[in-house]
């Protein structure tokens, strides 16, 4: 099969006229890095490119597009590491066991911690010049992307912002002392919440990455109970904080459905801090009151 007739494939036929689109787009861009896989195989390339797997979550999340759509892109999101334990040097207070799962920028692993169980989530090797390249790439392409649109007579769309975006949420992936942080704080938020669990971290085992117990449990997506687990995610992730009397108020930017779990015993765990954003209570002042003069029709 080659790369256009995967793309007929994966691509609902609602969506049929973008193929060309999709596929000039992805052909430009992967001709300019270096690859392995073979190109008839896009899972493959969204393994290999950073930008690519992230941009993966973020259209598998716009609500804007369609239902089928974006579960064949969530259906994508997560698989087992092609890294290797030997790729990385570990500490001798941290044994390997088991390659877990991989994300855009880092792998994670299951270790052992004297009798614990932990994860270590470890940068890919090469990551951040790799990142840096393919970045460099789809700036480069914004004015030809914008141009195809219009040969193509589809919708403009606002590409520019879209690589901003994936730039912003990569750049944070690529600071694990900053995740460990807001894990930390996260943890210490949600302490009292019998409901919420997020993830005990152990800065002192690792510099480079992030070690933090192992949770057990499944998607949310997969739980039986999914409906009121998405409530009660809502609510900690969005109305919380935005209501919240702190001066700041903290949101999860990484919410996909990789990072949203149900445990074993029944608990909503929060994954993945590594991107956040921090709103004072006035700027949630301020963006309620433009919300509800835009609702009102205020000029």
């Amino acid at each position: 099969m080659n790369f256009g007739d995967w793309l007929d494939e994966f691509i609902p036929p609602e969506y049929a006229t973008y193929v060309p689109l999709v596929e000039r787009v992805l052909g430009s861009f992967l001709g300019q890095i270096p690859h392995n896989a073979p190109v008839t195989d896009l899972p493959s390339y969204l393994r290999q490119c950073p930008t690519l797997h992230k941009l993966g979550q973020l259209l598998a999340r716009d609500p804007r597009l369609g239902l089928e759509l974006r579960q064949r892109l969530s259906s994508l999101e997560s698989c087992l590491p092609l890294s290797k334990i030997e790729d990385y040097e570990w500490p001798p207070d941290l044994v390997p066991s088991l390659a877990l799962a991989e994300g855009s920028v880092a792998s994670v692993f299951v270790c052992r911690w004297g009798s614990t169980e932990v994860v270590a989530k470890r940068l890919k090797p090469g990551i951040e010049q790799q990142l840096t390249g393919e970045l460099a790439i789809w700036r480069h392409m914004t004015r030809s992307v914008a141009d195809w649109c219009q040969q193509d007579s589809l919708p403009s769309v606002d590409f520019e912002s879209l690589v901003l975006s994936l730039s912003r949420l990569l750049q944070d992936e690529l600071r694990p002392q900053q995740e460990q942080q807001q894990l930390q704080r996260a943890a210490q938020y949600f302490l009292n919440w019998p409901e919420i669990q997020v993830p005990q971290v152990y800065p002192q085992l690792l510099l480079d990455g992030v070690v933090m117990e192992r949770l057990r449990g499944g998607p949310l997506l997969d739980h039986p109970d999914a409906k009121n687990h998405f409530a009660l995610a809502i609510r900690v992730l969005l109305s919380d904080p935005f209501f919240s009397e702190d001066e700041l108020g903290v949101f999860h930017l990484d919410p996909h459905p990789g990072n949203l779990w149900v445990t074993d015993e029944g608990r909503l765990a929060l994954l993945d801090w590594g991107s956040t954003l921090s709103l004072s209570k006035h700027q949630r002042i301020l963006l309620t009151q433009a919300i509800l003069a835009a609702w009102r029709g205020d000029h």
